[in-house]
């Protein structure tokens, strides 16, 4: 496909969905989003998480 073609048709999918963010910063980083998906790169294999168990730490969002 034609780069300037692609181009303008990301451009038209992100002014297509850009009004489901509120702010810049979400939209931007859907934007890096999907330009991940649609590049070229090889998959990568990511490491499997490992089981929580009573000695492993959990995130709870605070820190107290």
């Amino acid at each position: 496909m034609d780069p300037a073609r692609r181009q303008s048709g990301f451009e038209a999918l992100m002014d297509r969905i850009a009004n489901r963010f509120a702010r810049v910063e979400p939209r931007c980083r859907a934007q890096d989003f999907i330009l991940g998906l649609l590049s070229d790169l090889p998959a990568q294999e990511l490491p499997t998480r490992s089981p929580s168990g009573p000695d492993t730490p959990t995130r709870t969002g605070c820190d107290t």
